[in-house]
């Protein structure tokens, strides 16, 4: 059996030939010191990605609130769903996710299954930037007035399509 398969974006995917049965559900574990390595990663992938000055400043901010956020023995989920959306959305507006890739993708991806389903409004966001572009998080926009344009009109494809 062959799959072909392009891009998939998702924390669990199971590709099977045949009948699969789950029992007990699935679930990504992402333990707190990998949620502080993927803001670790995050940094790096921002200081190597070329951002417009105003989304240079605000992403630095916004990753020094992830880093404030998670250095504490108990991290408050909700602040970090927050500032992981805006992060997410200022990183798309600038064109940032299509030309940086899985530089910022997987830490984000990361950041979001730390968060369970806190985090979900993250990958709904990444999911319909990368279904707009036909699937592929590669060909995202890559310009800050496409990528804003897809933030106006985001959202699940069932949602755009009037479902």
């Amino acid at each position: 059996m062959t799959f072909n398969i392009g891009n998939q974006q998702a924390g669990i995917i199971n590709n099977v030939g045949r009948d699969q049965r789950i029992s007990g559900g699935q679930q990504v574990l992402v333990s707190d010191d990998q949620a502080r390595e993927a803001v670790r990663r995050l940094r790096d992938g921002i200081a190597t990605t070329p951002l417009p000055e105003q989304a240079a400043v605000e992403t630095v901010e916004l990753v020094d609130d992830l880093d404030d956020d998670l250095a504490v023995a108990e991290p408050n989920r909700s602040s970090v769903a927050a500032t992981l959306e805006r992060l997410t959305r200022v990183l798309a507006s600038a064109g940032s996710l299509a030309t940086a890739g899985a530089v910022l993708l997987g830490p984000i991806q990361t950041l979001a299954a730390w968060l369970g389903t806190m985090g979900e409004p993250v990958l709904g966001l990444i999911g319909a930037l990368a279904y707009a572009h036909g699937g592929d998080c590669g060909s995202l926009p890559q310009t800050p007035e496409r990528a804003q344009h897809h933030l106006a009109v985001g959202g699940t494809p069932a949602r755009r399509q009037g479902r």
